[in-house]
């Protein structure tokens, strides 16, 4: 219930700054400092969420380059 609930709440935030004509980048900060505040509610370590954050991050090529992992 609280995964719905923080996705919601981003997601109201999201759609706001978007009907309000704002920048959504603001949005997506608050987005990052939801789910980091659900990780700690969740009970998840600053330290394993920056490396499962930083262990997401992919190259912003278009869709038919190769990904490192696809080329093993």
């Amino acid at each position: 219930m609280l995964e719905a609930g923080t996705m919601l709440l981003f997601c109201a935030v999201l759609f706001a700054s978007v009907a309000l004509g704002w920048s959504i980048i603001p949005a997506l900060f608050v987005g990052v400092l939801l789910f980091m505040g659900y990780g700690l509610v969740r009970r998840c370590s600053l330290r394993a969420m920056a490396s499962h954050a930083a262990g997401s991050v992919r190259s912003a090529g278009p869709w038919w380059w190769p990904s490192c992992s696809s080329a093993y």
